[in-house]
């Protein structure tokens, strides 16, 4: 699977409705109804977004055919000129397998460069984890809730109203955000480690050993079970201390943020008997299987460094 991001071009629209169609045949995903999807509307709304001025229209392609695509649209009122609203919907034959995370990352990188884009607003079905679990991976904090927003033949659905501070003005750590703790797991298989491909953050673009933050209500375990099903779809019969280190890294906030350093605390424990979940989740991220001797500190975070030469991270 090679998947491209590019932008929309009104000959899609046709695409775009059917492949929004399909999604909402599946009552309790959109608003819309199946019928109510007019390529027309998608056309213009194309058009609108074409010159970059009002936002910005992706669409993410497998082998030329739509998997997927998102829209930053931004508010005309003067007072909301700094918000744009976000929507982003994905073909139910390509769900589960990252491309969800791809079109994020486009969409926040283009929404990062535009200097008058304060802030990214979404509404998503209380009912839709995998599509929260995903905006929550990328900063998305929920900042309202509307009950019985949707009504559906199968029922009354609430939406959550969720926001991303691009600029940072206002941050929510539970923790000061220059120290996080997380959780990673070793899993070896022969001479390879499990390894997923970071698509954010100080270690953008590295291999890294599958894991993340532990929330403040969660367990060591509980925190490394989520996110071995977030990132691997995979679980684990049982898992043994390994080590902890501190990783250093210069981050920053947004595009033209302050610099800072970030200190990764980690703890790394062996995952044994791992096994498929077979969930699928949106948060699904690049993994493989890889030998030592194909990781570096120019491709490969100290994290994973560690379990392949001891010594390495610091």
């Amino acid at each position: 699977m090679a998947i491209n991001i590019r932008r929309a071009r009104p000959h899609d629209a046709p695409s775009l409705a059917e492949t929004e169609r399909t999604i909402a045949a599946d009552p309790g995903y959109l608003c819309s109804i199946p019928a109510e999807l007019d390529p027309q509307k998608f056309r213009e709304t194309i058009e609108r977004l074409e010159s970059g001025e009002q936002g910005v229209y992706l669409i993410a392609e497998d082998q030329e055919k739509i998997a997927g695509h998102g829209y930053l649209l931004k508010h005309p009122l003067k007072n909301l000129s700094h918000v744009a609203e976000l929507t982003i919907a994905l073909h139910p034959d390509w769900q589960g397998k990252g491309i969800g995370m791809l079109l994020m990352q486009a969409l926040i990188e283009w929404a990062e460069k535009d200097p008058n884009l304060e802030k990214i607003e979404l509404n998503v079905r209380a009912t839709n984890t995998r599509a929260i679990q995903l905006y929550k991976k990328w900063g998305f904090r929920v900042e309202g809730y509307l009950t019985r927003h949707l009504k559906t033949v199968s029922g009354y659905i609430d939406d959550l109203v969720m926001g991303l501070h691009l600029r940072d003005a206002h941050p929510l750590p539970k923790l000061p955000e220059e120290f996080r703790t997380g959780v990673y797991a070793a899993v070896h298989q022969g001479d390879t480690i499990l390894t997923v491909r970071q698509v954010g953050g100080p270690h953008a673009g590295k291999y890294d050993l599958p894991g993340g933050k532990v929330e403040a209500d969660e367990t060591v375990e509980e925190a490394l079970r989520r996110e071995m099903a977030e990132e691997v779809d995979m679980g684990f019969e049982k898992m043994r201390f390994i080590a902890n280190l501190t990783a250093k890294a210069e981050s920053q906030r947004g595009l033209r943020g302050a610099p800072f350093y970030l200190y990764q605390i980690g703890l790394i424990y062996a995952a044994d008997g791992i096994y498929p979940l077979h969930q699928n989740p949106e948060t699904l991220m690049d993994f493989s299987w890889k030998k030592a001797e194909e990781l570096n500190t120019m491709n490969a975070t100290p994290f994973l460094l560690s379990q392949c030469n001891p010594g390495t991270a610091s």
